[in-house]
């Protein structure tokens, strides 16, 4: 009998920017906290349609993302994910209406790129920084560019 792999799970978010910061959500239920606004994809939903939907949820925003500027692989001992990273482009503070003590949030914060690793664990801030600085779709793995080890 063959053991069946496990799905992978996707999810996906968006990246807000404000010149070099990004913008970040902390949710005190998760042991690091700190993440872009996203979400899990659910059955039969696109990820850009999950994205728009958690940017609904988390920050009271009915907007498309722009576009998916990161798809990044993460292998796991309990199944691989894929994380789909969209450009949600300039945010003012004016748009952001958190629904504070949904899923945990309790509050947000624009942090500099250059110190996404002190509040990020160092894949998701490898991701993000690349999210950050590019203007084209690239294909990571673990937080790096693919086929680089």
């Amino acid at each position: 009998m063959t053991e069946a792999t496990p799905a992978p799970r996707v999810c996906a978010g968006t990246l807000f920017t404000r010149g070099d910061t990004v913008l970040l959500l902390h949710r005190s239920i998760y042991e690091n906290g700190w993440d872009i606004p996203g979400a899990l994809v659910g059955h039969g939903e696109s990820p850009a349609a999950a994205a728009r939907r958690q940017l609904g949820e988390d920050l009271g925003l009915d907007r498309e993302p722009r576009g998916l500027v990161v798809v990044d692989w993460v292998p796991g001992d309990d199944g691989d994910e894929f994380l789909y990273v969209f450009d949600g482009g300039e945010l003012a503070d004016a748009d952001i209406r958190l629904t504070l003590g949904r899923n945990g949030l309790d509050r947000s914060e624009w942090v500099p790129v250059d110190r996404l690793a002190e509040y990020l664990p160092p894949e998701l801030a490898a991701r993000f920084t690349v999210a950050h600085g590019t203007d084209r779709t690239l294909s990571l793995e673990r937080g790096k560019p693919a086929g680089n080890g």
